[in-house]
């Protein structure tokens, strides 16, 4: 039991790691598309983006209760800027406030709590 549990959590690190990496080259992407003058295109990856952080507590298993809650919280939030249409809180809600170039984004800070 407790192997597939390891294995669960295991699993789950490599889901937040990709969403994490994912999520970071998709605003990139955003900011090279607004860059280039490209509303259409920077939209389109703010919502990817946003999108993928509202689907993971499907993807994850076997987290810890407190790490799950604090996941599922965020997904929340990621869904309400799409409902809202928030561009802004699309392109910024991975990052604490007075975060800076460089510093790990929450996903990154869920990953070293496991």
């Amino acid at each position: 039991m407790a192997e597939s549990q390891n294995k669960e959590v295991a699993d789950s690190i490599a889901v937040l790691r990709a969403a994490s990496r994912k999520w970071e080259d998709l605003q990139k992407e955003a900011k090279d598309a607004l860059n280039a003058k490209d509303c259409e295109a920077y939209e389109a990856k703010l919502i990817e983006a946003t999108q993928l952080i509202v689907d993971l507590p499907t993807r994850v298993k076997g987290l810890p209760r407190d790490v799950f809650s604090d996941l599922v919280h965020l997904a929340m939030f990621a869904k309400e800027t799409l409902e809202e249409d928030n561009l802004f809180g699309m392109g910024s809600f991975l990052h604490k406030r007075g975060a800076k170039v460089g510093d790990p984004n929450i996903l990154d800070n869920f990953i070293e709590k496991l």
